[in-house]
């Protein structure tokens, strides 16, 4: 349920300020039905004996039944408040321009509604708690605090907007104290300036941007969910979709509603380390296998003795593509039900061979009536394999890409060729770094090295978040010889240590994602290298950084 907002949007209302309608968005993503959203809000005290009526006037009041009512005024850009107390803002042209201290405004203001509330002749309550709080949603902070006079439980920064909900919750039960229940009278004692302490706002890091733009990502993948309904009675078909529409949840999300519904399921794919992230993720769920086509090949095989075959080889040249799909034929033959599956899940189909259909196919418990469900996309035919999905019915589209950042999506969208319209509804996000090398190894390696310190030291991206993908054929994989760039090791496979970067191919990593992705463009400028492109710069969910030859 989302939260009562008044106005329901913003759309149509003229808000000058960039910051208050970031503010708003948030409240309307996170929030549920509990709390009511007052936007732009004025008042007049009625007016008393003798005294001039005072009115009151804040960007926000937000009510909670069961926490208190807080009053919160919003800055947008960059601030700063000196050691003389005078507060300041930057304009874009980087001039400085004094402003009023935006918390006597909103203390001001919070005193004020105090009044007009106890000015109420039908107000029989108790005085609720009443709080104030200052946004800076443009902005954050180095230092551990904002002085004494400033608590930092009433100061909302950029990084606050991935959970406003605790914050709003933290901030409440500050001025509520020991409960939420107030007294009769709402009192903060306002701490004299002991000490000026100086600070400034500065623009998030992309390390603190990460965490706030996937709160956004997430409410958007979520959304896909509803394709869930429409799968609902249908036992075949076929999910097509751009990179970042949201197919591999969907596809796993599927199979562990089917598995808990009772059917013996199984989710496959081609890439291993898809499966093993698939795997991971749903854990150990009866009634759910979690298998590549080729491990459940070699776990039949053994089952039914088909690798004591002389041709169960895998120098054999037709190995992976007709011998190893041999074995789940066997084993559909013995009719034994221990080999047999209720449902079917396929994720990335456009990996599979067309002659590996019939095999999976033959696995149905029920092959009119079961379900067999397809996610692909036929932008990303990197392994040069005909497309054919074994459903007749006409492919449902994903045209939304609920994963990149529109300016990652543009700049993949280059490389999507197809007759489906799509668009992106993530959020804004960097545009795509550029970086040029030479002759490899030695200038990559010097490339990376940059990249990374700018990444990890200045930007605050943690290694963890941070994936490098190059071409992996042979003779063009351009980081065989790249062990370290600068501190950073780069490593094959991550082991959690903050000093390894990960690299890997962008076969292996197809299907998969990162916040953060170094993409090495394929040298061999042939008919995958598209392709390549496409699935590479697609996996970055925040930012990407591409490295490139000198003759671009």
């Amino acid at each position: 349920m989302s939260p009562h907002m008044y106005p329901e949007s913003l759309m149509g209302v003229d808000v000058k300020s960039s910051a208050e309608r970031t503010v708003f968005e948030a409240f309307q993503s996170q929030l549920d039905d509990d709390f009511y959203i007052l936007h732009s809000v004025s008042w007049i005290e009625i007016r008393r004996k003798g005294k001039k009526p005072s009115d009151g006037e804040i960007d926000f009041v937000i009510l909670h039944p069961k926490m208190g009512i807080l009053l919160l005024e919003v800055k947008g850009g960059i601030i700063g408040r000196d050691q003389n107390n005078l507060w300041y803002s930057f304009r874009k042209d980087g001039t400085r321009v004094d402003i009023k201290n935006p918390f006597e405004q909103v203390k001001d203001n919070k005193y004020a509604l105090i009044k007009k509330i106890g000015s109420l002749p039908n107000w029989q309550y108790q005085l609720p708690t009443i709080g104030h709080a200052v946004a800076f949603p443009d902005g954050t902070i180095d230092q551990s605090d904002f002085g004494v006079d400033i608590p930092k439980e009433i100061v909302l920064l950029h990084e606050d907007l991935g959970d406003i909900r605790g914050w709003l919750r933290n901030c409440l039960k500050f001025w509520a104290g020991e409960k939420f229940t107030p007294p009769g009278e709402i009192g903060v004692s306002v701490l004299q300036d002991l000490l000026k302490k100086s600070w400034y706002l500065r623009e998030p890091r992309l390390g603190e941007e990460i965490n706030v733009e996937h709160a956004l990502i997430e409410k958007y993948t979520e959304e896909q969910f509803a394709l869930l309904d429409w799968l609902a009675g249908r036992p075949r078909a076929a999910i097509r979709g751009l990179a970042g529409s949201g197919k591999t949840i969907l596809a796993m999300k599927k199979a562990q509603q089917l598995a808990n519904e009772g059917f013996r399921t199984l989710l496959t794919c081609y890439n291993k380390n898809l499966a093993d992230t698939l795997a991971e993720t749903v854990g150990n769920q009866a009634r759910l296998k979690v298998r590549t086509f080729h491990s459940l090949c070699q776990e039949y095989a053994n089952r039914t003795g088909r690798i004591n075959k002389p041709d169960w080889d895998d120098h054999h040249l037709d190995f992976f593509e007709t011998i190893m799909p041999d074995a789940l034929l066997e084993a559909a033959a013995t009719n034994n039900e221990e080999y047999k599956f209720d449902a079917i899940i396929v994720d990335e189909g456009q990996d599979f061979s067309e002659t590996w259909w019939p095999a999976l196919e033959l696995l149905l418990a029920d092959p009119q009536n079961a379900v067999f469900y397809v996610f692909f996309d036929d932008n990303q035919l990197i392994y040069n394999r005909k497309l054919k999905i074994p459903v007749q019915e006409v492919p449902f589209p994903l045209t939304i890409n609920c994963r990149n950042t529109q300016k990652i999506h543009e700049a993949s969208a280059k490389f999507y060729k197809s007759d489906i319209k799509t668009r992106c509804k993530g959020p804004s996000g960097r545009e795509p770094g550029l970086n040029n090398y030479g002759t490899p190894p030695f200038t990559i390696e010097a490339r990376l090295t940059e990249i990374l310190a700018r990444l990890v030291y200045e930007q605050n991206v943690p290694t963890s978040d941070i994936v490098i993908l190059s071409d992996g054929r042979v003779n063009s994989y351009l980081l065989n010889d790249v062990k370290k760039a600068g501190a950073l090791r780069i490593v094959a496979q991550k082991n959690n240590l903050s000093d390894e970067v990960q690299a890997t191919t962008i076969r292996l990593y197809k299907g998969l994602e990162k916040p953060v992705v170094i993409l090495v463009e394929p040298l061999q400028k042939d008919n995958s290298f598209i392709e390549l492109m496409y699935v590479g710069m697609s996996r970055a969910q925040n930012h990407i950084e591409l490295l490139t030859t000198l003759d671009k």
